[in-house]
């Protein structure tokens, strides 16, 4: 006990091993930071690439805990063996490493890349692009191809791995407008400029979706790519509070923790929505591009010059909802957005995305969620993971 206190008295020394190349890699880190400047008490060191005797400075310089990117058994396996505390945060291989871990929820990932492709861009024809040796690649596919059903989902490997002429014909041969559906943003890019090379127009005929919201590749991609950004500070946020708790004796738990995405994020390589009628479509467009904000049915009236009637069969028919619905609809995911990704006071929020006022926001949001704006806000700040697709679709309507 003595040792123990004279320990916990002095700065805890903590490593980390990863690569910061990748903005997961980066989005990690930041939670882990500012998991250590809310703690105190932590002397933290990064180490971007690992020695392949690194297990043996870890009790020569008097390590405490590490948070490590998990690639290979073979890395982990010393660390395993060495007893000191340690948390992974890469969930890339299939048979997981006997450690304690924090990752992102891969198969709601994949569900959420559905659900925007279908309610969002009314998309009927898609395909998931990825390596089927990465875990996380493998359960974004499994999420995806399960909640397109029961559309059929083409799978496709990465343009590095697979450049014979079947693979241009597959391809050419997708029913268009088609969703690709890609494991990172890395691999969208690719794909948008295989495309493009094939004839094909992004996002008119093929729209491109990736995952980590990296900036690099994402603004800098021929056609800025629109792409699911994770809730990666939050993921070394829970990472480091885990590793604080494995450091102090608790029991480390049975499962992976994992942590719902955050949001999709549209540029330009999602920019469509696949409607045959082009009434409704340019009202969608008016709708989407307003955020819902001071819209009326009778606006849409006014724009597309039908009766009313006429223009209610025709957006039931096109998207399977009412004007008025898909005018709530876009303004509590504008809500939910800005519940989640700011501080904004929910009076503020509810002006903001045309609601009237806030009991009129508190009202469809509990309609949709169960929750009232408040709930829905701790919930996702507290736990990092919203709420799940699920539930949210059964509210949809």
């Amino acid at each position: 006990m003595g040792d123990r206190r004279r320990r916990m008295s002095t700065n805890l020394r903590i490593r980390l091993y990863a690569d910061v190349v990748y903005s997961y890699s980066r989005g990690v880190l930041r939670g882990i930071s500012d998991y250590a400047k809310l703690r105190g008490g932590w002397d933290v060191e990064f180490i971007p690439q690992m020695d392949a005797d690194y297990a043996g400075t870890l009790e020569r310089d008097g390590i405490s805990g590490v948070i490590i990117q998990a690639r290979t058994h073979e890395q982990a396996e010393p660390l395993i063996r060495s007893g000191i505390p340690a948390v992974n945060v890469a969930n890339v291989l299939s048979k997981p490493v006997a450690l304690p871990s924090v990752f992102p929820d891969d198969r709601a990932t994949g569900a959420m890349a559905a659900d925007y492709f279908l309610r969002e861009k009314n998309l009927r024809s898609f395909a998931f692009c990825g390596p089927s040796d990465l875990e996380y690649s493998r359960l974004r596919r499994e999420g995806f191809c399960g909640a397109v059903q029961p559309h059929p989902c083409v799978i496709l490997k990465r343009p590095e791995e697979d450049s014979s002429p079947e693979r241009a014909q597959v391809l050419k041969s997708l029913p268009r407008p088609v969703g690709i559906f890609c494991h990172n943003d890395a691999c969208a890019r690719a794909v948008i400029r295989e495309v493009t090379s094939l004839g094909a127009l992004v996002p008119d005929e093929v729209a491109v979706l990736g995952v980590d919201d990296d900036e690099i590749h994402c603004e800098l991609s021929g056609v800025r790519l629109s792409s699911i950004r994770l809730h990666t500070e939050q993921i070394g946020h829970e990472a480091a509070a885990l590793l604080g708790r494995l450091i102090e004796g608790a029991p480390r738990p049975e499962q992976a923790v994992l942590v719902y995405p955050a949001q999709v994020i549209t540029r330009r390589s999602t920019d469509v929505i696949a409607l045959s009628d082009p009434e409704v479509a340019a009202a969608v467009r008016f709708i989407r591009d307003r955020g819902g904000r001071d819209i009326s049915v009778e606006d849409l009236l006014e724009r597309t010059m039908l009766a009313r009637r006429t223009l209610e069969m025709r957006f039931r028919k096109s998207l399977g909802r009412s004007p008025h619905q898909e005018i709530r609809r876009v303004q509590i995911e504008r809500a939910r957005s800005l519940l989640s990704g700011t501080d904004r006071p929910v009076g503020e929020i509810a002006d903001a995305c045309g609601f009237k006022e806030t009991r009129q926001l508190s009202t469809a949001f509990h309609e949709r969620f169960g929750l009232s704006p408040r709930q829905y806000r701790k919930r996702a700040r507290e736990d990092g993971h919203g709420l799940t697709l699920e539930t949210r679709n059964s509210k949809l309507e």
